[in-house]
């Protein structure tokens, strides 16, 4: 074979390799579709925004959904909303950035939370947390300032039994009329569907039932 052959032939492998290379190289989009993919979402349907054993939508129904993307480290970032059918209430926009770790028994959590309310001047307040798990028993701490700027410290311990779960709270405030304990109890209906009860023994207030759809998401 003479030189101008072997040029030649050595020209096409060349580019019949770069050919296959572009060929098995993923569409510029595909990276954004695999994130997306890779996140933990949720759509909720509730008949009643309940917040700590009370109504964050004055009893009206709510939309809800959000999106979390956890890394193999154990840093999570975490966005979800709230809208209610009630023309009185603000929508609701938390953002949620915290680090986990979890063993089969016993796991550990702690972050910050931000919770947005745009439809209301200056709405709007931070909350740092912490919180143990061991086996079926939790038990979480917040602490941060209200929307009123007032020092609030929530303590919750909740166990889940099967397709049961209790939850006790107790809220501290600066203003004493603030302050309440509250327990809500869940049952799980379906594998999509829960009732739940809350009371709270802070004056005036009513018990809060909410039944509550997640929609199934691929």
């Amino acid at each position: 074979m003479n030189k101008k052959a072997i040029k030649l032939s050595v020209l096409a492998i060349a580019l019949s390799s770069n050919m296959a290379m572009a060929a098995k190289k993923p569409a510029a989009g595909s990276d954004v579709d695999a994130f997306i993919d890779g996140l933990d979402k949720s759509l909720t349907l509730t008949s009643n925004y309940v917040w700590r054993g009370q109504s964050a939508s004055l009893g009206a129904p709510a939309v809800q959904g959000g999106a979390t993307y956890n890394h193999d480290s154990g840093v999570s970032v975490d966005f979800w909303l709230s809208s209610s059918a009630a023309s009185v209430i603000t929508n609701e926009y938390d953002i949620t950035v915290s680090y986990a770790q979890q063993t089969k028994d016993f796991g550990y959590e702690a972050g910050i939370i931000s919770y947005s309310y745009p439809q209301v001047d200056g709405g709007g307040f931070h909350e740092f947390f912490g919180g143990i798990n061991v086996k079926n028993m939790n038990a979480y701490l917040y602490i941060g300032k209200d929307s009123a700027d007032d020092d609030n410290t929530y303590i919750e311990l909740s166990a889940d039994i099967n397709r049961f779960n209790i939850a006790l709270g107790v809220n501290s405030n600066d203003i004493d009329a603030k302050s309440y304990n509250q327990v809500t109890a869940t049952v799980g209906l379906t594998k999509d569907l829960s009732l739940g009860v809350s009371q709270s023994d802070l004056d005036g207030d009513d018990t809060q039932w909410a039944l509550t759809y997640s929609v199934p998401l691929k």
